[in-house]
Parts: C-alpha cells; sequence; structure tokens
C-alpha cells in the first residue's frame, strides 16, 4: 500500500474524494475507477 501524508492513495484507495476536487478546481475532463479503460487510475485535464 501506498500512503501520502497519511492518506492511503494505492490500489482501492478511494478516488472519488480526488475526481469531485479535480472538478471543484475547474478540470474540463475527469475520468476514473468506474469508466471505461479507467479502472485503475484518476484521468483529469485542465
Amino acid at each position: 500500500m501506498t500512503w501520502i501524508n497519511g492518506r492511503h492513495v494505492g490500489r482501492k484507495a478511494d478516488h472519488r474524494g480526488l475526481m469531485k476536487a479535480c472538478r471543484a478546481l475547474g478540470a474540463t475532463l475527469v475520468l476514473g475507477p468506474g469508466g471505461k479503460d479507467h479502472g485503475t487510475y484518476v484521468h483529469h485535464q485542465w
């Protein structure tokens, strides 16, 4: 497992908070687990 600042960021980590934060910061595209071809990572772009 991988931890950064006390938060789990490895496999099966909760990704929803990161995706929500990206959208709130203006990301134009946010894809992640649950979407096609993004089962193991979060993709975001501005």
